[in-house]
């Protein structure tokens, strides 16, 4: 696994697809938000789907930070992955140790460091890239997809945080259908009738994209709870972005 230091107690980790230093190929690359519960599973799942033939190699990149015990990447990512200032729920076990409001600064350290220094450094394609976030870091992913479109053209949002202020995301006008871009969201039988309304603000979110259109596949995943989602939305996600 290789590390990039981005400052401000952030990092990268990148896994690379077996095979690489053998190829001269360029491969998709995966975006991976909350890398410290992530990464780790969305890269075993896709060298276990790769062998399967159900995805292509690729190449995986974790965002994350240099302190990764849970105490501190869970009041980080609280301030970097919300798009709006407000106050973090009690359910939310958020001290608000960082302001909430620090999505759109995550996402110009993505966009306008990160995957160009991907892209300078490792063989892999920029017309195939893929952004995955889970609850909070789903909503990041979100705010991405509607705010800054055609920057990724495959979504894996797993349990996104769309009930964020008051669901405000569900008035946000939606971008243009864009037929090169996809996406898969997901929310557990598990999260229907949760205190943050989680599930029926996902299936809510999921409906206003199809009746506009887009290519989303929403899937409700039997028996899991908010936070057993991420490896059957990986599981699950990566096979329905990368089909025929």
């Amino acid at each position: 696994m290789l590390h990039h230091d981005l400052g401000d107690g952030r990092q990268l980790r990148v896994v690379l697809p077996d095979g690489y230093e053998r190829s001269e190929r360029s491969y998709p690359v995966i975006y991976v938000l909350d890398e410290r519960w992530s990464l780790g599973i969305m890269a075993d799942l896709a060298t276990m789907l790769g062998m399967q033939r159900l995805m292509p190699k690729v190449v995986i990149v974790g965002v994350g930070y240099q302190d990764d015990s849970l105490a501190a990447v869970s009041e980080r990512r609280g301030g970097d992955y919300t798009p709006t200032d407000w106050p973090f729920p009690a359910f939310t076990s958020i001290k608000g140790t960082y302001p909430s409001g620090g999505a759109d600064r995550t996402l110009d350290l993505l966009i306008d460091r990160v995957v160009p220094l991907i892209e300078g450094t490792y063989r892999v394609d920029p017309a195939d890239r893929v952004l995955f976030g889970h609850s909070l870091s789903g909503l990041c992913a979100t705010w991405c997809f509607v705010t800054r479109p055609g920057t990724f053209n495959r979504y894996l949002l797993a349990s996104p945080s769309v009930w964020w202020d008051d669901q405000f995301m569900l008035q946000r006008e939606l971008p243009p259908v864009d037929p090169d871009t996809r996406l898969f969201i997901s929310a557990g039988e598990g999260e229907r009738g949760n205190i943050s309304g989680v599930f029926e603000a996902v299936e809510a979110f999921s409906e206003r994209l199809d009746t506009a259109g887009h290519d989303l596949r929403f899937q409700e995943l039997a028996g899991e709870l908010h936070h057993s989602t991420i490896g059957a939305s990986v599981s699950a996600g990566l096979r329905q972005l990368y089909r025929d």
